[in-house]
């Protein structure tokens, strides 16, 4: 991640990201479910940043598993 994007992304994920996806993992404007991955997997998209997600359902903790720009993502 380029150093000036860094910062920005960081205020994104503890302002906005962190919180929304500790009471609604599976749900939200920029979550999508992605199709026939496994584990099930989950992709919250900020700008042009993509970050890929799990979700222990047993121990309610969401594992942010990858940051990748879209280009490069899928």
């Amino acid at each position: 991640m380029p150093s000036v994007i860094g910062p920005k992304i960081k205020a994104k994920l503890l302002g906005y990201v962190y919180p929304q996806l500790r009471h609604q993992p599976h749900f939200g404007p920029n979550i999508n479910k992605l199709r026939q991955w496994k584990p099930e997997t989950w992709r919250y998209r900020i700008g042009p940043w993509r970050f890929f997600y799990e979700i222990d359902e047993t121990q309610k903790i969401v594992y942010l598993t990858t940051l990748s720009d879209r280009k490069d993502a899928y």
